[in-house]
């Protein structure tokens, strides 16, 4: 779960690069997770900083869960 969340957030940079080639729904989508990029990279620190042991990730789980609430799902 760290490894994935990091790589998502390596990953905003380069695709900014490829926004000229995007619809506007890609565009929007894209503009949204940059938006949110330092909320995402704060997440991904405090999950790495928990440094649970594997399957038993309960703070960290607990964390995600809060946030993707607060989002609406």
């Amino acid at each position: 779960m760290r490894t994935t969340t990091f790589i998502l957030i390596c990953c905003l940079g380069f695709f900014s690069t490829l926004q000229a080639q995007l619809s506007k729904a890609e565009t929007n989508a894209l503009a949204e997770l940059d938006a949110k990029s330092d909320a995402y990279f704060d997440i991904a620190k405090q999950i790495w900083d928990l440094a649970e042991v594997g399957y038993q990730e309960y703070k960290s789980s607990e964390l995600l869960q809060e946030t993707l609430k607060k989002e609406g799902f």
